[in-house]
Formats: structure tokens, C-alpha cells, sequence
């Protein structure tokens, strides 16, 4: 029985103890007992939330976390009530509805996060085994387990980069965050360059809005564009090789503009 099922069945156990002659004919027991059970059903009460309230909601891609809240939160329309004990009560333990929300989950997920969103599939799958499993022993959900801290626009070689391509790689890999990955600096990284065909895809969008931007000549704006994804993506498991700009020879102190020629030049 799982501890939404216990609260449940121990409020009904101790409704009918009350309505008993014997539970009656011990005026002490009628005192202390029911401020017992009020206790420990407030205690167990209180740690049931709204599955958009678990810690483990936040963790999910957009995608697949909007599919989890919009299966649950159309049982409201007909099937379960909308108060959090009664919601979850339904969602987990009434009729087959677990089953319904399950699959209308994986279904969703799919949809909205790509075809190839398996592993969104697994972690909408267990975000809902932890809102049918609230209380004081439920297992806690996967932490992200890299300590990357950077976005891919704070590395220093993402600011070598030609404007036209950076503006690109910026805007590629932050994409990524409306649907398909979680914001934070630690899971974006792993999402965006280990999960679900992910790097595929913004490699593919490299190589076509660099030469957009950049100019359909400049192939090396490319490769520094992908060199730079590369190296962000061996932040996850510590292996990166960032590009480095090669210098002209000699030494270079001044800018174009400082020149006497540029000057003399008509506007």
C-alpha cells in the first residue's frame, strides 16, 4: 500500500472506531485519541503537494514537464477534485487512472519533446511514481550529478568567436531550454550534449545559421563555431579543448582606425 492509500484507509479506520459504544464509554481515550489521529493525519496531509510543487518538477525539460502537469490537471475537468489530497488520491489510487495518466504521459511527451525523447519519457515516468509516493520515505529524485557552472556564452573562447557566429551559438544552445532541456547551467550542458540526439541537433542548426549569418564563404566561422560547442560539452566530464585564435605575425597595437592612412581617407 503506498502512503496515500495508508492516510486514507487510516481516516476511515478511526471513523469507525469513534462511532463505537465501546470507544464511547472511555471519556479519556475520546480525548486523547482523536488529537492523536489529528496529529499524525495533519503531519501526513500537510506532505502531499501539487505535482508542479515537487523539487523534481523543476528538473524536467519544459517539455516534459508540462506533459506531466496537463495529464494529471485534466482529470480536474471530470474524474478527481481539485483539492492536492483529492487530486492525488484520484490520480493514484482511483479506478485505473494511474494507467490512463501513464500513458497519456508517455504519449505527450513524445509530441511535444521529439520522437527521439526517450529519456524524457523515463523522467516524466518517474516524477509521477514520486507524486503517487509522497511522504517521509519517498526516494528522493536524481540529482544532476556534473558541477558544470558556466553557460556556453561565459567560456572565454565563446567570446573569440566572430560576432555572427556567436550570436548563433548563442542562440542555438539557449533554444534549447524553451522545451527541450531545464534552464540550470548543470542540466542544460548534459541536455543539451548527451541526451535524446541533442547535439545532433544543434549542429545541424550550426551549420546552417553560421553560413546564414556569417556568409555561405565563411567555413571557418563554422568550424570555430562547432570547435566551441565541442569544448562546452567536455565540461560535463572534464575532457574540454577549446580553439585558440591564431595571432598574425608581429605585433599589433593599434587598431585600423588609428592609422595615419584611415585619416586621410574620404569619409
Amino acid at each position: 500500500m503506498n502512503y496515500l492509500g495508508f492516510v486514507l484507509n487510516f481516516s476511515y479506520i478511526l471513523r469507525r472506531s469513534f462511532s463505537t459504544q465501546s470507544f464511547h464509554n472511555l471519556p479519556i481515550m475520546k480525548t486523547i485519541i482523536p488529537c492523536f489521529a489529528f496529529l499524525f493525519l495533519f503531519s501526513a496531509v500537510a506532505q502531499i503537494v501539487y505535482v508542479t510543487d515537487l523539487p523534481a518538477y523543476t528538473q524536467l525539460a519544459p517539455c516534459a514537464a508540462s506533459a506531466v502537469s496537463y495529464a494529471i490537471n485534466s482529470l480536474t475537468y471530470k474524474q478527481c477534485a481539485q483539492d492536492v489530497t483529492a487530486l492525488a488520491s484520484c490520480v493514484c489510487t482511483k479506478d485505473q487512472n494511474s494507467a490512463a495518466v501513464s500513458a497519456d504521459i508517455s504519449s505527450n511527451v513524445l509530441s511535444s519533446c521529439g520522437a527521439t525523447a526517450s529519456e524524457d519519457v523515463t523522467s516524466a515516468a518517474a516524477l509521477l511514481r514520486n507524486y503517487c509516493t509522497q511522504g517521509p520515505n519517498v526516494n528522493p529524485f536524481p540529482e544532476i550529478s556534473n558541477s558544470v557552472s558556466q553557460y556556453i556564452t561565459d567560456l572565454a573562447a565563446y567570446s573569440d568567436l566572430g560576432p555572427c557566429a556567436s550570436s548563433v551559438l548563442r542562440d542555438v544552445v539557449g533554444s534549447m531550454t524553451y522545451k527541450k532541456c531545464p534552464g540550470a547551467a548543470s542540466a542544460l550542458v548534459s541536455c543539451a550534449c548527451l541526451k535524446n540526439q541533442n547535439s545532433l541537433l544543434i549542429s545541424g542548426d550550426i551549420n546552417k545559421s553560421v553560413f546564414s549569418s556569417c556568409g555561405m564563404t565563411h567555413s571557418q566561422d563554422v568550424a570555430s563555431a562547432h570547435a566551441v560547442f565541442a569544448g562546452y560539452c567536455g565540461l560535463y566530464n572534464g575532457t574540454s579543448n577549446f580553439p585558440t585564435p591564431t595571432p598574425l605575425a608581429g605585433s599589433m597595437t593599434y587598431y585600423l582606425t588609428d592609422m595615419a592612412e584611415y585619416s586621410s581617407l574620404v569619409p
